[in-house]
């Protein structure tokens, strides 16, 4: 066999070769990278949506290997329109056009279904609708024509894009020429639980569905109902989870203006802006969720809050210090179980009160929440209250800032209307604190 040796101009040849051979797949790869382009000028997206991040959304001709996870920082933003957003890409720099559009309905929600007249001067009082954009709001009735009585109000929305909702339930009209309730009970020799048991009688309630607590913030004089029974807390949860922010802004561990990240699983349905005017990734500020949250009763707003905490449960083991409980059921840590009692909430409240100096920006809020509604229905004193409404339920706690100031907590299920029973009780209740004070 012979044997071949491989000249210099041979090995120079091949070395050659190899060259060309890289110079072309070189060239082959950069082709390659000079044809990546944008999919399309404009990325039309609904502002409810989270805006894509990734290079694959918006590019064409890439290599799989080479997607591109860019800075969520540069997409935060949720106003309608038209948004500009300059990214690196494979070493060149590229301006991609994002177009937020509204092509959602306008949300109404009611917020009560009792409608004063003598007090109340439009239906907006009773009628919350809210959505991204500018929106006309018609009702079925006029608020001029109105007697007592039960009537079906039908909302229409829509708003500045086209986008349309109906919504229809019933509402009580009461008359009312002034805002006051007495149903002329003896407050002054009557005991507050006799007062509560006549009312009840009177109005044919089953104490069962109820759950009442009052405390005078001065004597300490305290007065409970099924106090130790479990209830559906509603929005109430709402109170603590706020009163432990601003523990946080006072010990400068956090400030008004910082912003917590609006988490993928944070948005709720129900009460409040703020996922209409953020998105979800979003930095929002902290003065913002906390007034959504105890005015408004903002769902979203409030799950942003206990989810940058770490999530339900630590923030049910944090808020167990306002009371005085001690045991609590392993259901009230697990995740979503949202129930409360009596006991637990005026002890809250009191805590609240005690350490009002430490709270000031939650008690404003709790001030400018739910006006003539509620505890502030009958009683014209100043009121600190958070109300909760679900399903059949209806929670509220309060202060009631008579000249001696007092807290109460009046929680309800399956009656026929809720919100009339706690506005009346707590007349009684501040009428047998009146005389007593």
């Amino acid at each position: 066999m012979k044997k071949y040796r491989l000249s210099a101009s041979h090995v120079l040849l091949a070395s050659a070769s190899l060259i060309v051979v890289m110079i072309v797949c070189l060239g082959i790869y950069q082709y390659c990278r000079a044809h990546v382009a944008l999919k399309q000028q404009i990325f039309t997206i609904s502002y409810k949506e989270e805006i894509p991040t990734s290079s694959a959304y918006y590019f064409e001709g890439q290599a799989e290997e080479e997607n591109t996870e860019f800075e969520e920082s540069l997409f935060q933003f949720s106003k309608i329109g038209k948004h500009r957003v300059t990214v690196s890409f494979l070493g060149k720099d590229y301006e991609i056009v994002i177009e937020l559009v509204d092509d959602v309905k306008p949300r109404i929600q009611f917020i009560s279904h009792t409608f004063l007249l003598g007090s109340m001067r439009s239906f907006d009082e009773i009628v919350e609708v809210i959505d991204k954009s500018a929106v006309e709001v018609s009702y079925s009735l006029e608020e001029e024509s109105l007697k007592e009585g039960t009537y079906t109000l039908s909302v229409t929305a829509v708003d500045a894009y086209g986008n349309q909702r109906k919504k229809s339930e019933e509402i009580q009209v009461v008359a009312v020429e002034m805002i006051t309730f007495d149903p002329g009970y003896d407050y002054q020799n009557l005991s507050l639980e006799k007062l509560v048991d006549r009312y009840l009688s009177d109005q044919q309630i089953d104490a069962e569905n109820l759950a009442i607590g009052y405390v005078n913030l001065s004597t300490g004089e305290t007065y409970y109902q099924n106090e130790t029974v479990w209830f559906t807390a509603a929005s109430t949860y709402k109170l603590p989870l706020n009163m432990l922010y601003e523990e946080m802004i006072n010990d400068k561990t956090l400030q008004e203006d910082s912003t917590l990240r609006y988490c993928t699983n944070c948005y709720e349905e129900g009460g409040g802006t703020t996922d209409y005017y953020y998105s979800v990734g979003s930095a929002v500020p902290l003065s913002f969720l906390m007034e959504q949250s105890l005015v408004h009763s903002c769902n979203t707003a409030s799950h942003i809050l206990f989810e940058n905490l770490g999530g339900w449960r630590v923030f049910r083991e944090m808020a167990t210090k306002y009371s005085k409980d001690t045991v609590y059921p392993d259901d009230y840590y697990s995740v979503y179980h949202n129930e409360t009692t009596a006991r637990y909430l005026l002890d809250t409240a009191a805590y609240l009160y005690a350490h009002r100096k430490e709270y000031a920006i939650v008690i404003e809020h709790l001030k400018n929440a739910m006006p003539q509604q509620y505890l502030k229905t009958y009683v014209e004193y100043p009121i600190a209250q958070k109300y909760g409404l679900l399903d059949s339920y209806r929670n509220v706690v309060g202060i009631v800032y008579t000249p001696t100031p007092y807290a109460t907590v009046i929680l309800t299920h399956g009656l026929a209307d809720g919100e009339k029973t706690i506005a009346e009780l707590n007349a009684v209740i501040a009428h047998y604190h009146l005389a007593r004070s």
